[in-house]
């Protein structure tokens, strides 16, 4: 295991210790094996920053279906989605990580770099600490490749998170216009095609419920500041370049 590797892994750390995740209908609980097995949802290769969400959705199936009583499991599951001290508890364990922090603290926590490296020497654990850890020198930059590749972006999930529930929020609103409208008289039978659930998602919002793919590969990949880079001789330069 690459020291990236170690340090990647101290972020990935399932709770130790059980909790009860209360609904309106039942409290649930949720232990260290159910945390282990979620814990293990991210498919092979996927970036430790995109990993959260698959997690997120392996833990709400593992507790809906501990639920046992009458209510549905759709709606047991959106209770679950709701609770901001599940979500915590996850993000606590599961940390997003910034490629350029996980490098300077290598640099800079002598007790992180001897774990995360422990076939360094003293001396030369010694001799990588500095004053300034996010210093960067042209021998950085392969680790800082490797662990923005390891990580990915650590806004992603968030940014896919606000969507999500400014969809969520979106059709709920929509819902409650087309149920007041369906109190009306409707004489032509027009308004009744409302009920079909097609068109309910096709008044939401467009921008709300636009791809995650098409966002995160187009208009997310194109933010943030720019500048001309002047390169003295015809090459490829890395992402931390």
């Amino acid at each position: 295991m690459t020291a990236i590797e170690s340090a990647v892994s101290f972020s990935e750390q399932p709770p130790t210790t059980g909790m009860t995740v209360e609904t309106d209908w039942a409290g649930l609980w949720i232990g260290p094996r159910d945390w282990v097995e979620a814990f293990g949802a991210p498919e092979p290769g996927i970036p430790h920053n995109d990993a959260p969400e698959q997690v997120w959705e392996l833990l709400l199936t593992i507790m809906t279906d501990k639920y046992e009583g009458d209510v549905s499991a759709t709606t047991i599951r959106t209770s679950l989605h709701e609770n901001e001290e599940l979500r915590a508890a996850l993000e606590k364990a599961w940390i997003l990580v910034e490629a350029a922090d996980l490098v300077a603290d290598l640099w800079s926590v002598p007790a992180y770099l001897r774990t995360c490296a422990p076939s360094l020497s003293e001396d030369y654990i010694t001799t990588l600490q500095r004053p300034n850890p996010k210093g960067w020198t042209v021998s950085d930059l392969p680790l800082l490749d490797a662990a923005r590749r390891r990580l990915g972006d650590p806004n992603l999930s968030l940014r896919r998170r606000r969507r999500t529930a400014a969809a969520a929020a979106e059709c709920k609103q929509m819902d409650r216009v087309v149920d007041e409208l369906l109190q009306l008289d409707d004489d032509e039978g027009m308004i009744g095609q409302l009920r079909q659930e097609g068109i309910r998602h096709a008044l939401a919002d467009d921008m709300v419920l636009i791809d995650d793919e098409s966002l995160d590969n187009g208009h997310a990949a194109l933010a943030g500041p720019f500048a001309h880079i002047v390169v003295d001789e015809a090459r490829e330069l890395t992402d931390a370049e």
